[in-house]
């Protein structure tokens, strides 16, 4: 299960690299928007790579950030670890807003479907950010990958995700009042 932006389970990270080295990368690694009109900001997504895993680890330590990140720092760790070593049962992104970094994007095979998961730093929230990433992890997901359907969770509390879902065309199919979450799909 992966939870959606500002939950306590989400997943991500944190600070900016100043000089950032590009690697040949498989051709999913980099998806660019291009020049957005508003604020003209350039979203792509990246990649994520194991600089942007300590600097998630770093966020989980960070008292701006403690209590979005305090339940879920035990399954960031756990996660990450088997994200490393399971190269092809997830595809996991850096947000980068003018090749800042602004949080992750991704989708964890979970049993049949692959689920969303993201998280995007508070500077760059309420900005259009966390929906173009989606978009674009959409894109990629139903016309690279062929997947047939996308899953998502997010707590009842996090109006902002159910809000960026529905926008996007996702239909809640599940509540689960035990753990305080709904269920979210997308089919092509």
């Amino acid at each position: 299960m992966v939870l959606l932006d500002g939950d306590c389970s989400s997943t991500v990270e944190c600070t900016t690299v100043a000089r950032e080295t590009r690697v040949q990368l498989p051709s999913f690694a980099l998806i660019q928007s291009g020049v957005e009109k508003e604020g003209k900001m350039k979203i792509e997504l990246r990649k994520f790579n194991i600089i942007d895993y300590f600097r998630f680890l770093g966020l989980t330590l960070n008292k701006n950030y403690f209590g979005e990140f305090s339940k879920s720092f035990f399954g960031y760790i756990t996660q990450g670890v088997k994200n490393l070593f399971n190269k092809n049962k997830f595809y996991k992104f850096a947000i980068l807003v003018n090749r800042r970094f602004a949080g992750s994007i991704a989708l964890y095979k979970d049993k049949k479907d692959y689920d969303l998961g993201y998280f995007v730093l508070r500077e760059f929230r309420g900005k259009g950010v966390a929906t173009k990433a989606t978009k674009k992890i959409l894109d990629f997901a139903f016309k690279k990958l062929k997947l047939d359907r996308i899953t998502a969770t997010t707590n009842m509390n996090n109006k902002a995700s159910q809000k960026i879902l529905k926008k996007l065309k996702f239909k809640k199919i599940k509540e689960n009042k035990k753990e305080k979450e709904f269920i979210w799909e997308k089919r092509r």
